[in-house]
């Protein structure tokens, strides 16, 4: 009967995920990091960390709270079992509007605020080319009327 039970843990443990490796999740968000071009410093910001505890956990050598792996997640862009594990990510459709928004969570404020006023400025310039087409458009048939008005007054005198 315990050869029986030995087995059957033995089975449990290798469907089981693996174990966290500390030095392995800290080599991965340095990868990501490295990947956005981004300064340890910059991340330990946004994290609202010290730059040095963010580096002792780059390096593996103290773990972080669940507060902060989530936060990790959400700055990178990636799963909790990317993280963790280092587990590929199944992708899922993701739209542009989506994809325009994760990629601008990503970066510094500074940047983000540029972008931010860029596009307020091409839907303006956008709103304004509209209303302008919109405009023409009414007077188009006038025009369009009055000079095949005139072509045929003039070919009906000849």
């Amino acid at each position: 009967m315990n050869r029986k039970k030995q087995v059957g843990d033995k089975m449990k443990r290798k469907q089981e995920k693996p174990a966290y490796d500390r030095i392995a999740a800290g080599e991965r968000l340095r990868c990501r990091r490295l990947e956005l071009g981004w300064s340890r410093e910059l991340v330990a910001e946004r994290l609202g960390v010290v730059n040095k505890y963010y580096a002792d956990i780059e390096r593996g050598t103290c773990g972080m709270s669940v507060e902060t792996l989530i936060n990790l997640s959400r700055l990178y862009g990636v799963s909790l079992d990317t993280l963790i594990y280092g587990e590929k990510e199944k992708q899922s459709p993701v739209s542009q509007g989506e994809q325009l928004m994760r990629g601008l969570d990503r970066m510094p404020q500074v940047v983000q605020d540029y972008c931010l006023r860029m596009l307020w400025l091409f839907a303006d310039g956008l709103r304004a080319a509209q209303e302008e087409a919109a405009a023409e458009c009414e007077t188009v048939p006038e025009t369009v009327k009055s000079s095949s008005d005139s072509e045929k007054d003039s070919g009906s005198e000849a």
